[in-house]
Order: structure tokens, then C-alpha cells, then sequence
């Protein structure tokens, strides 16, 4: 309880500390949350109860999964957990109208399709082998746009420091 109220008030203070640099941002979604863990290495007696992924270092580990909202400044969920739990059980269902920011280790296609089925949206930073499918590009030249249009991301090279901006489509496990 204590490492949760800890967390929970340096993000909101974060937050706090930022929210004026994000003006508008809500403007198409009904909420954007941020979804993350966060991990801590916690003393060796307790590896039965928290296992840690990393036994030789950290025997012992925990793993606060946080989606807060960046439109209320609150937690909308907060679990502890061992931190060799997969992250995937804990990616949130989705709700209409809202964005959910999610990190690498939250790529699963089968729950972020049924994230979208339910009408909210995602952005997700991918891991290094994700191939996907180039279906539209936002801005850019028209030549660039339809050169990558169609493709799959890694056959079309992108300059360092520039910004681009794709809507893809992913294969699930199942090749669907």
C-alpha cells in the first residue's frame, strides 16, 4: 500500500507539473490514459510471493501497472504484481472514445483489436521485429505517400530525426 501511494503521488505530480503544455489534446477523445509498469527490485526473501524475471539480480521483484488519466489527473487502475507476470495481462479492455498510450511491452494484437472493436484507439510503441502492413500516411509528400502506401514497414527506410506518421495493420499470431 505504501510503494502504491508513493507511485501514485510522484505520477500525478508529474503530471501536474506538465498538464499546461498539453492544450487541446482532448478535443477528439472522451480521455486519453497513459498505460505503463513500472518494476522495483524488492528484498530476496520475498521471491515466493513476488518472482522476479531477472533471478540471478533481482530474485525478488514487483511490477505496478498504472493507466491513468491524463484528462482527470487520476488513476483509473493500479495493480502490483510479480514482476515475471506478463505484461499482456494487464493491457486494459478499452472504452469508447478513448486514446490509450501503451509501451512495447504491451503489444498484443488479439486484445488491441478487441480494444478497437469497442471503439477506442491506441497508440503503442512496437518492438523492433513488428513488420506491419503501411495503410495510409498522415502528411508527407504525395510521391513518399504513395511509395510506402501498401508496403510493409520495414521495406520502406525512414531518414533519422524526421517525425512520420502511419496507420498500419498488424498480424495476430494467427495470421489474421
Amino acid at each position: 500500500r505504501f510503494i502504491t501511494a508513493l507511485y501514485q503521488q510522484h505520477v500525478s505530480q508529474l503530471y501536474l507539473d506538465h498538464r499546461d503544455k498539453l492544450p487541446g489534446v482532448f478535443d477528439r477523445f472522451a480521455d486519453v490514459r497513459s498505460h505503463d509498469g513500472s518494476s522495483w527490485a524488492i528484498d530476496d526473501l520475498l521471491s515466493n510471493l513476488y518472482p522476479g524475471r531477472f533471478t540471478k539480480v533481482s530474485p525478488a521483484a514487483i511490477e505496478l501497472h498504472a493507466t491513468f488519466s491524463l484528462k482527470t489527473l487520476s488513476y483509473q487502475k493500479l495493480v502490483m504484481a510479480p514482476d515475471k507476470q506478463s505484461e499482456h495481462d494487464f493491457i486494459p479492455e478499452g472504452e469508447s472514445g478513448v486514446l490509450y498510450l501503451l509501451d512495447r511491452g504491451y503489444v498484443n494484437v488479439p486484445k488491441l483489436e478487441r480494444m478497437t472493436a469497442l471503439g477506442g484507439y491506441y497508440i503503442v510503441r512496437s518492438k523492433t521485429n513488428c513488420n506491419p502492413l503501411i495503410t495510409a500516411v498522415n502528411g508527407g509528400s504525395p510521391f513518399q505517400n504513395r511509395s510506402r502506401v501498401g508496403k510493409k514497414f520495414k521495406h520502406k527506410p525512414l531518414k533519422k530525426g524526421k517525425d512520420y506518421d502511419f496507420q498500419v495493420q498488424m498480424k495476430a499470431g494467427d495470421g489474421q
